[in-house]
């Protein structure tokens, strides 16, 4: 099947298969995201994103008949915004005892273990004048503690 705005060719199961995706990421968002990890939203906003497009490229992007996952899509992002933003500023709190600033890695998960699962969880970056081995451990290690991240790194770039 070529898709016209894609300008490429899927097979009709890669295209059920999308459109499935899409639909059982509608479900998860409607049931809640307050249960889901910050992987599974990701995964989430990745299926509703593509059931988008290939809805636009179906029937055009202006169609009243295509499904329109721009909701969900929203709703997804604000859920992934807050989060980060709650992990920022716990970290902001403990990273900035020792002057310090603290930002999440874009676009990356650390993987590590909580139990018997893999977490998948963002990598925070301090920043700052370079405060000491011993210091940067401790931080490190505070925040690790009691912040649901995986990695924390440390920017030396002036």
């Amino acid at each position: 099947m070529q898709m016209p705005d894609m300008n490429i060719n899927i097979s009709v199961d890669d295209f059920h298969s999308i459109r499935n995706k899409a639909s059982d990421a509608r479900e998860l968002v409607e049931k809640g995201m307050e249960k889901l990890t910050i992987k599974d939203l990701r995964d989430v906003l990745r299926a509703l994103t593509a059931g988008q497009r290939l809805s636009n490229a179906e029937t055009g992007s202006d169609s009243m008949f295509a499904p329109n996952y721009r909701e969900d899509i929203d709703r997804v992002q604000n859920e992934l915004k807050r989060r980060d933003e709650d992990v920022l500023q716990k970290t902001n709190e403990i990273a900035g005892k020792h002057n310090l600033s603290a930002e999440i890695l874009p676009e990356a998960l650390s993987v590590g273990v909580q139990g018997d699962n893999r977490t998948y969880l963002p990598v925070i970056v301090l920043k700052g004048e370079f405060p000491g081995w011993d210091i940067l451990r401790q931080v490190s290690t505070e925040i690790t503690n009691t912040v649901n991240v995986n990695r924390v790194t440390y920017d030396s770039t002036p």
